[in-house]
């Protein structure tokens, strides 16, 4: 006879079982769950590239407006630092040079090229180096290249030599669809200016106009278009009939 602590592990008998009721799933449960689990992820792969779409766009139109803005301010700079003209006949017009805008209508925009001379100080001078400062011979304009319409700083550096000094051109901005320049005289604005025809004088001020596509609206008819314009009053500047005075 076994004792009754030693009956505790054994099996019990066949009308002490456990009853599981378990139940698998049918064929059209499972069809059902993985259709609900595919439209899960679809509107989440929807979701997820509308939201990746939106962030391109906005850093594209953040870009795009911030490197619009640093060639403003490029172009800003240049003309305020342009210095009296000597006269047309004098020796020294290599230092003071033509101040020329020669307004050019495009069909999408303006395709204005100005042409001036300028007192720029070297990337990375120190400040109380005075030869860092010196005479360049700048050029705004649009050209075209591989990626299409760009706007271009063409510098000249060394004016001095003897020797002729070939240009560089540095892309400011791409995708620019327009550049104007107005000059006004005391009077009105001008769309050309030549200073050896107006008496080797500078614009009272010059009003710079960029046209940029803005992406946000890339799909607008006609194309919509971001305006970044600014007003620039050159400090050497006089009014003609002041020059053309006896």
């Amino acid at each position: 006879m076994i004792h009754p602590s030693f009956q505790v592990g054994l099996p019990k008998g066949p009308d002490h079982r456990p009853r599981r009721n378990a139940r698998a799933f049918t064929l059209i449960e499972l069809v059902l769950s993985m259709a609900i689990a595919a439209l899960l992820a679809a509107s989440l792969h929807e979701a997820m590239a509308t939201a990746w779409r939106a962030k391109r766009t906005s850093e594209a139109a953040i870009d795009q407006a911030s490197a619009g803005t640093i060639a403003m301010d490029l172009i800003c700079r240049d003309l305020a630092a342009t210095p009296p003209l000597p006269s047309s006949e004098a020796i020294a017009t290599k230092l003071g040079g033509p101040f020329e805008g020669v307004h050019q209508a495009a069909g999408g925009g303006d395709n204005d090229d100005l042409l001036f001379h300028t007192l720029v100080r070297e990337e990375g001078a120190a400040d109380d180096d005075p030869l860092a400062d010196g005479m360049h011979i700048i050029e705004y304009l649009i050209r075209q290249d591989q990626t299409g319409p760009v706007l271009v700083r063409r510098v000249t550096r060394n004016i001095l030599s003897p020797v002729d000094q070939v240009s560089v051109d540095e892309v400011l901005c791409r995708n620019v669809t327009g550049l104007s320049f107005r000059y006004y005289d005391g009077t009105d604005w001008q769309t050309d200016w030549d200073s050896t025809a107006l008496g080797d004088v500078l614009p009272l001020a010059v009003q710079v106009t960029i046209d940029m596509p803005d992406p946000q609206h890339a799909n607008a008819n006609p194309p919509a278009v971001r305006e970044i314009s600014r007003v620039v009053p050159l400090a050497c500047a006089k009014a003609i009939s002041t020059s053309s005075s006896p």
